[in-house]
């Protein structure tokens, strides 16, 4: 095998998911989204909405913090398409029979995020989650919170609007931010993910 071969390189998945509630058990996904970044450039992203399996629960709550309808929702994407289709994604940048050549996970409060993609891949029968992915995931918001804990007194909550508008990424209450569209969430995260990376 050649030198460059065996030379693994860096491979960060930043993902963001809208659920239909809190547990990854018995709730679902309705948008996930990514963005694959190879040594600190982007190199693709993707946007899916997804339906929810049928034996999912739905609160409503969850869906209005997101801002969408049952309806909507409902009109969305088989799972098992969208399944197919982030397998294809992540297999162009990942090789899944190789266990040194994975994606990190990383999304704010990652935990969630984490539990959630385990959730949707077991409930499509797939076990091998773990072949595109290191463990443990990484979390923005931790590493965020470890940057800032001497100034964490000055800060209202640790929410990820909070923390983007503290650090400078985001105007303050800049109404032309979507909240809680995985997309939007996801560029943010990156962004705070590089600023407390570089010291900035």
């Amino acid at each position: 095998m050649k030198l460059q071969e065996l030379i693994m390189k860096n491979k960060l998945l930043f993902t963001d998911v809208e659920t239909t509630g809190k547990d990854g058990e018995i709730h679902g996904i309705h948008q996930i989204s990514g963005i694959i970044d190879i040594e600190g450039e982007e190199v693709d992203r993707f946007n899916f909405n997804v339906r929810p399996f049928e034996t999912d629960l739905i609160d409503t709550e969850a869906l209005k913090a997101s801002g969408v309808t049952y309806d909507q929702i409902m009109s969305y994407e088989d799972p098992l398409i969208v399944h197919e289709q982030l397998n294809t994604l992540l297999g162009k940048h990942v090789n899944k029979f190789n266990r040194n050549d994975k994606f990190h996970f990383l999304a704010y409060n990652s935990n969630f995020d984490n539990d959630h993609w385990r959730g949707f891949y077991k409930k499509c029968e797939d076990k091998y989650f773990g072949s595109f992915f290191f463990a443990p995931d990484i979390c923005v918001m931790r590493l965020a919170a470890f940057y800032l804990h001497k100034e964490r007194y000055k800060m209202i909550n640790f929410k990820l609007k909070t923390v983007a508008e503290y650090l400078k990424i985001i105007e303050e209450d800049d109404e032309t931010i979507k909240w809680h569209d995985s997309m939007v969430d996801i560029d943010i995260t990156r962004q705070i993910y590089y600023k407390v990376l570089n010291g900035e």
